[in-house]
């Protein structure tokens, strides 16, 4: 509930921060949401432009950058992406769909893009070894 309470208030956030950028002279507190009360979306609004969320706005976004291999799946565990996959296939698991779920962005026009070279560079090479993999266990079977 609280995951998605944050993600639905920072949706709402970058909604407002785009209608802002486009009429000039506006602020959060003349784009509030319909289903907000005016008093909530106020307070919210203040806290936005406070030096208090500054700080842990820049403070996130370093530590973001400094994460070796980001990731899309947000809050939610690679054994829970795992185990979501598994049910919603009837217990099979394909590794190569569940990481690229995890490591390709999901909106905007980059859609599909891997979300760095590196997250690219391991799943090519996962697919060689498979593929090989193949190769000998077909060469096993006639021998």
């Amino acid at each position: 509930m609280r995951d998605n309470l944050r993600r639905t208030l920072a949706d709402d956030r970058e909604r407002a921060d785009a209608k802002i950028a486009e009429a000039v002279g506006t602020t959060y507190v003349n784009h509030r949401p319909l289903y907000m009360k005016a008093g909530v979306w106020s307070r919210l609004a203040d806290y936005w432009v406070s030096e208090e969320f500054k700080k842990y706005s820049a403070a996130g976004k370093k530590a973001r950058q400094t994460v070796k291999m980001p990731h899309t799946s947000g809050a939610r565990s690679f054994d829970r992406r795992r185990r979501d996959y598994m049910e919603s296939d009837d217990g099979n698991l394909d590794e190569l769909v569940v990481y690229k779920d995890c490591h390709t962005l999901k909106k905007n026009a980059r859609k599909g893009e891997w979300i760095t070279e590196d997250a690219k560079r391991i799943i090519t090479k996962k697919k060689k070894k498979e593929q090989k993999g193949r190769k000998n266990r077909e060469l096993l079977l006639w021998i």
